[in-house]
């Protein structure tokens, strides 16, 4: 949903300006993989 929405509105900005798009599904589970592949415990 998030790209389409990036395509829908990109031609709309002005020359300079960002679009940032987060593609992470789910922050709770990525943190915890993080974590786990840093040999870290949480």
């Amino acid at each position: 949903h998030a790209i389409a929405h990036v395509v829908k509105l990109a031609p709309s900005l002005k020359k300079g300006q960002v679009i940032l798009v987060n593609l992470s599904g789910r922050g709770d589970k990525d943190v915890q993989q993080v974590a786990k592949l840093r040999g870290e415990k949480l």
